[in-house]
């Protein structure tokens, strides 16, 4: 019987999304420890990174003899708990297995990675992606590449997300939508980082070009975080400064009341407007888009996806093809970019589903990225003996160390050459 201890938040963490996934892991977790296998306790840290919390942990795990060490959360890193751990191991080479499930800002925190590499090397470590274009991204920082990575999906809480068509029926009534109107969501931060401008021209030309039937409508609060890897933090306000403007450009969708912005809403609306609508659309390249845990919920709810092909969306491409519509990308403005014909095109060639079809991709959706078939998943995972970060990860310490803000920025305030080779296979390109 193998003891795995897993360490989990006892905090909020700044996102939605990483509080849901922490959240949905800690009870794939809990669903793997009724399996007679596996003997698994957890432990409760804080973001503050406490002394006495950390060696009261440490303590602990070393009395009980643990096999394995999961960290789950997506703030702090666990650099100071390894710190602590490394103190009570002194002279003791039964060290335990460490699994790390790592996030979209992996990248980000590369200096406390780095501080780690001593202390990894003492350990076998297995880090855990939770899609394939972010397992290719980490293991491009690591000695051991691909060895040491193991992909699997953030879980989705499949009590909550289901397709129900009576709550289809509701939703629609209660934003008045019409029958025949198509309606496109996107749920998220209203960002720069998210290409909301790009989608809301690709609309415009739709309506223009098949006078179709349709409401945009985004569901999210507005994010003036601008895109720091270059140095570009918005002040407050920023962004609706820039949407004001965007807006006047596509006067028409506003006018008609195609667009419909709702903001920040709770987890019971968003289930029902996963349900109401026809369509999911994300065009980000965000840097940290490692997985989307917008569409996972939506596909698990029988809502059918058009995706950038950039970061973890490309797993949902993969695992869903005939429901997941994908975007190739382009380099404009010296950055990624999802194609605008293809987006354009996909979305004129797209057909709502019918009721028997967004049952169908609920169940399958739910099949494979539910929280249990995510517990069997990570009941396989082994380890390996850590050996170091790449020349690749140097490269990119040294741009985070030399630049406080804006590591990533080259010339004429656009994304440097380090990016795109790092980035270089985060997204598929557009080869036509």
């Amino acid at each position: 019987m193998k003891k795995v201890a897993v360490l989990h938040s006892s905090h909020l963490v700044e996102w939605q999304s990483c509080q849901t996934i922490g959240n949905n892991l800690l009870s794939a977790y809990q669903m793997m420890a009724e399996d007679k296998n596996f003997d698994v306790k957890f432990c409760k840290i804080s973001n503050k990174n406490e002394l006495l919390e950390n060696v009261r942990i440490s303590e602990k795990l070393l009395e009980w003899g643990v096999d394995r060490i999961v960290w789950i959360e997506y703030s702090p890193t666990p650099l100071n708990f390894l710190n602590i751990l490394e103190s009570h191991f002194v002279g003791n080479s039964n060290r335990p297995e460490l699994v790390i499930h790592v996030y979209g800002d992996f990248v980000l925190n590369i200096a406390d990675w780095n501080s780690m590499q001593d202390l990894l090397a003492k350990y076998s470590v297995k880090f855990i992606a939770a899609s394939e274009k972010q397992g290719v991204l980490v293991s491009k920082l690591l000695q051991k590449g691909s060895s040491l990575v193991e992909v699997c999906p953030f879980p989705v809480n499949c009590d909550q997300f289901r397709f129900d068509g009576k709550k289809r029926e509701l939703f629609r009534q209660k934003y008045h939508f019409e029958n025949n109107e198509l309606v496109i969501l996107y749920s998220g931060r209203l960002s720069y980082q998210k290409n909301i401008f790009h989608l809301l021209y690709i609309v415009k030309d739709f309506v223009k070009l098949t006078s179709s039937d349709v409401r945009l409508v985004l569901a999210g609060p507005i994010d003036d975080l601008g895109m720091p890897y270059i140095g570009l933090s918005g002040p407050l306000g920023a962004f609706f400064g820039q949407f004001k403007m965007v807006r006047k450009n596509v006067r028409e969708l506003f006018d008609t009341g195609k667009v419909q912005i709702l903001g920040n809403v709770d987890q019971e609306e968003l289930r029902g407007l996963y349900c109401a609508s026809d369509l999911l659309v994300n065009l980000s390249t965000h840097n940290d888009e490692d997985y989307g845990m917008a569409p996972a919920e939506a596909l698990c709810s029988g809502l059918p996806a058009l995706l950038s092909a950039w970061g973890g969306f490309c797993s949902f491409k993969s695992l869903f093809s005939k429901f997941v519509f994908s975007i190739p990308l382009v380099i404009e403005m010296g950055r990624f970019l999802p194609s605008y014909k293809k987006g354009l095109k996909e979305l004129m060639s797209f057909s709502a589903l019918s009721k028997e079809q967004r049952l169908e991709l609920s169940e399958l959706a739910r099949s494979k990225i539910g929280i249990e078939s995510i517990a069997q998943q990570l009941k396989k995972v082994e380890t390996e003996k850590f050996e170091g970060f790449s020349q690749d990860f140097v490269k990119v310490l040294a741009a985070f160390s030399s630049v406080n803000k804006g590591p990533f920025k080259g010339p004429r305030g656009q994304l440097s050459q380090l990016y795109f080779n790092i980035y270089s296979d985060y997204g598929e390109m557009n080869n036509e």
